[in-house]
């Protein structure tokens, strides 16, 4: 048969829950009653109290007798009672129930009552063995061959039956003590330092595992098979295998209940009880092979980065899934940095190849790759098989020795040949320059490059005058020298000329007075020359003038210099000074003849 909700509707809080077995449903316990729900959180039916669950059942009073029903709500069987229990227990084989003072133990073929020295605290129920924690502390055992009583003592904080031993909790002092009762005597099995009035809750797995809440963060714990479920105060259900954090969920609030089976979980919260249902997915990719946990209704993508420290990684490439696990195609990725004047620093793809690093120019010296520095070996060129640091090798070698043009040359000369990035080559550069000196001057160790900073002598030589000329040095072109002979810094191509003034010698010649000596005169200069005096006689009264130069037949005062000359000076006659006398003359003569005339006149 199944049992019809009385209370629907009604929010359960501080209960107690339970996923039964089969992981078919859960079950919500609380002083007024029991509701059942689906996995899916869907309401099933609801009980009075008080109830207990088993593996596939859940007992309850009905106020008649104690009823047994399956988890979906059929009735199994039913058994009455002449009194209202206050705690039942059962394993869905067997019944047990106790008030205050008494209790009966139910079974196949055996039902007989008991009496309690102590009201209970607690009652759970294992392989047809009921154990009831009593108000002393201490544990009352009913079963098949009669009761029992184990002394522990104590202020009781609780009692709890796994699949395979029943544990029971006391406290003494401000310590909590945690017993297993289904051995035939107790056997301590843990104890921890407990706040004054506040036990902690506990529970038991197969094999006997134990788990406690820490009484800070947790308040709630569940275990299930190889899992270990806590509940905390921060609103966390966090499921644990050993000491690995597996799955974390925020629930909204802080847990105060939960129960686990096959990972089919239930919790409570203030807000109320809610289901959650996690699956095992296994991950196979070409990086690895990872189980983990997930909510059931929940897809799952695989991260798209796989990160393993130490510079190692795998990018998703393409994934898909099946049931129960996801299948990923994953790119191996390294992390690389590599030391060159194009330098390089992030993840690449295992394989990929890292060609030779670049030729470098650096003025008078190119650096030519020769491979990379990878673990104090040089190799040409790299393929990526794992997390790499690497520096470009170069040879250093003149990019230039000899001449450059415009008259200048260069030594280079390399003292590291082989550097290892960044490390600059250490070379030295000579400088030279051409030194050229025009004929007919010359250069003491003759044309050529000389060092920069060097000194070198310049003669002006003399170039072959024509016969009656001469050459003077009239200075430099292209260095700043003024005498003929020079010593001069070079700090650049000097490409030199001595000037010279080309002079002939003139020679003047006269017949009266005096004549300029003999001297020499730039080409290209026209003189004037004269004699002194200017005018002579020769004898009185007859006066010569100077008249100019003869030179080739022709007479002139100015002399254009274009070579040796010779010249004469030419005279010539004056005749004002014989006129001046023969007029003189001829008045006299006229005055004379008109005194003698007067004269014979006045007679």
């Amino acid at each position: 048969m199944r049992l019809l909700l009385v209370l629907a509707g009604v929010a359960l809080v501080f209960a107690q829950v339970y996923v039964f077995s089969d992981g078919s449903g859960y079950a919500v316990f609380s002083h007024m009653g029991f509701s059942v729900y689906s996995m899916d959180g869907r309401l099933q039916y609801v009980g009075g109290a008080p109830a207990y669950p088993g593996p596939t059942c859940i007992a309850f009073y009905t106020g008649a007798g104690v009823s047994v029903v399956t988890p979906r709500g059929a009735l199994r069987a039913f058994y009455p009672l002449n009194f209202t229990p206050i705690l039942l227990a059962t394993d869905c084989q067997t019944v047990a129930a106790v008030n205050q003072t008494a209790g009966v133990y139910i079974s196949q073929g055996v039902r007989y009552v008991f009496q309690l020295k102590a009201p209970p605290y607690a009652m759970s129920m294992l392989n047809g063995v009921a154990y009831v924690l009593d108000m002393s502390g201490d544990v009352v055992t009913a079963g098949p061959n009669g009761v029992s009583v184990l002394k522990i003592g104590g202020d009781p904080a609780g009692a709890a039956a796994g699949p395979h031993c029943v544990v029971a909790s006391v406290v003494r002092g401000d310590v909590q003590y945690f017993y297993r009762v289904d051995a035939g005597t107790p056997q301590l099995i843990a104890q921890r330092r407990a706040k004054v009035g506040l036990a902690y809750t506990f529970a038991v797995g197969p094999g006997c595992r134990f788990a406690y809440v820490d009484g800070d963060k947790e308040t709630a714990v569940a275990l299930d098979g190889p899992y270990t479920i806590y509940g905390t105060s921060t609103g966390y259900i966090e499921v644990y295998r050993g000491d690995k954090l597996l799955y974390s969920k925020h629930v909204g609030g802080p847990v105060l209940a939960l129960s686990s089976t096959s990972l089919n979980i239930a919790y409570e919260t203030p807000a109320g009880v809610r289901p959650l249902i996690l699956v095992n997915l296994t991950v196979y990719t070409n990086c690895g092979v990872w189980s983990m946990l997930k909510e059931a209704s929940e897809p799952y993508s695989p991260p798209h980065i796989l990160d393993f420290g130490n510079g190692t990684r795998c990018v998703l490439n393409s994934s898909s899934a099946a049931p129960g696990a996801v299948y990923a195609v994953y790119t191996r990725e390294y992390y690389v940095q590599l030391s060159s004047p194009q330098p390089y620093a992030g993840w690449l793809p295992a394989g990929t190849r890292v060609p030779p690093p670049p030729e470098v120019s650096l003025g008078y010296i190119r650096l030519m790759p020769e491979g990379w520095a990878v673990g104090g070996r040089v190799v040409k060129e790299i393929t990526v098989a794992g997390p790499l640091y690497a520096s470009a090798v170069y040879r250093a070698v003149p990019a230039v020795n000899g001449t450059l043009g415009n008259g200048t040359a260069v030594v280079v000369s390399v003292d590291t040949p082989q550097v290892v990035w960044p490390q600059q080559p250490v070379y030295a550069v000579k400088k030279l320059y051409y030194v050229y000196v025009a004929p007919p001057g010359s250069v003491s160790g003759g044309s050529g490059y000389y060092p920069a900073g060097s000194h070198v002598a310049v003669s002006a030589g003399a170039p072959q005058a024509p016969p009656g000329c001469r050459y003077v040095f009239a200075g430099w072109v292209g260095i700043n020298a003024t005498s003929p002979n020079a010593t001069v810094l070079v700090t650049k191509p000097i490409s030199a000329t001595p000037r010279y003034t080309m002079e002939c010698l003139v020679r003047l010649r006269t017949k009266y007075g005096t004549a300029p000596a003999p001297q020499w005169v730039p080409v290209g200069t026209t003189i004037t020359p004269e004699v002194a005096p200017t005018a002579v006689w020769d004898p009185f009264p007859i006066r010569y003038t100077f008249a100019g130069w003869a030179i080739n037949g022709v007479v002139t005062k100015s002399i254009a210099v274009a070579g040796p000359v010779e010249a004469e000076a030419v005279w010539t006659l004056d005749p004002t000074p014989a006129v001046a006398l023969a007029v003189g003359a001829v008045v006299a003569g006229v005055a004379v003849a008109y005194t003698i005339r007067r004269a014979k006149r006045t007679r």
